[in-house]
This record gives C-alpha cells, sequence and structure tokens, in this order.
C-alpha cells in the first residue's frame, strides 16, 4: 500500500492510519507499506518516528522508486526497509543497456547482503523477467502480469 507523506507526518492521518492497523491485529503483519525514496529523504526525521510505529506492530515497509532520488546508502540503513523497489527506469532495458544491468544487479547484491528483498518495478516481457531472475531479483511487478483494472473487474463484480 503506498503512503503519502502526509499520512506519515499528519498527526490525525497517522492516528488513523495506525488505528487501522490496530484493527487488523496480528494480519498487520502481511501489509507491507510503501514509501518513496524521495519523500524519506525529505521528511527523514519526521518519518522516523511513524516508521518505528508501525514496525513496533508487524507492518513492513517498502522503500518505492529506488534509484530515481538520491539513492542514499544513509536511508537503506537508517530506514532499514524490508523491501527496496528498484524503478522501472532502470527495469525497461535492463536486457539492452549494461549500465542498467549494472545499477539492478548491484542493488540486488547489496540489499541481499543486507538482508532486503528486491522488487523490480516496470517489467514488460519474458527476456527481462528471466535476467531479472538470474540476477537474483525476488519479486516483480509490471504490464508483463497484468494492465491496471478497475475495482469491479479484479473482484469479479
Amino acid at each position: 500500500m503506498n503512503l503519502s507523506g502526509a499520512t506519515l507526518t499528519d498527526p490525525v492521518a497517522f492516528a488513523r492510519l495506525l488505528a487501522l492497523v490496530e484493527e487488523m491485529g496480528s494480519r498487520a503483519s502481511r501489509l507491507v507499506l510503501e514509501i518513496t525514496e524521495r519523500m524519506a529523504l525529505a521528511e527523514l526525521p519526521r518519518v522516523m518516528p511513524a516508521v518505528e510505529a508501525l514496525r513496533s506492530r508487524g507492518v513492513g515497509l517498502a522503500l518505492d522508486d529506488f534509484g530515481t532520488g538520491v539513492s542514499s546508502l544513509y536511508l537503506l540503513r537508517h530506514l532499514s526497509p524490508d523491501c527496496v523497489k528498484v524503478d522501472r527506469v532502470f527495469v525497461r532495458n535492463v536486457t539492452s543497456h549494461a549500465e542498467d544491468r549494472g545499477i539492478v544487479r548491484s542493488v540486488v547484491e547489496l540489499c541481499h547482503s543486507w538482508g532486503r528483498e528486491v522488487v523490480a518495478e516496470g517489467v514488460e516481457d519474458a527476456e527481462t523477467l528471466q535476467l531479472l531472475r538470474q540476477m537474483g531479483v525476488d519479486y516483480a511487478q509490471g504490464y508483463f502480469f497484468g494492465r491496471p483494472a478497475p475495482d469491479e473487474e479484479l473482484l469479479g463484480g
């Protein structure tokens, strides 16, 4: 689930989020909240207490759009996300550009060495998926798996 900076930094919005997490009880451990790299860097001192409060309730954290901001190792260390989502800007050309391959491979190796999982965003074909699997990417998402659809269509209603 994507989170905005306002949800984490606004006391009223964050209180609502915490109440929802509390209602989930033990199921909260199945929830992974995504925050973007840019937002986390811009608001790190204000975001950290919120992240710690959510983690203490079992909620997972994903760092979204990794590689499009400053790609700070400081941020990876201090936020300590459960997974890092490599942005599609690097994934879409991974089969044809050695530089993008090197970036993705490096992110995978770094994250795995710290015990983090890696999600590749923007996978659009089988060739890309195969290469990402060879590199050790844990999960992939993108149009190769399905296009966005209205709730009614997804839920069969």
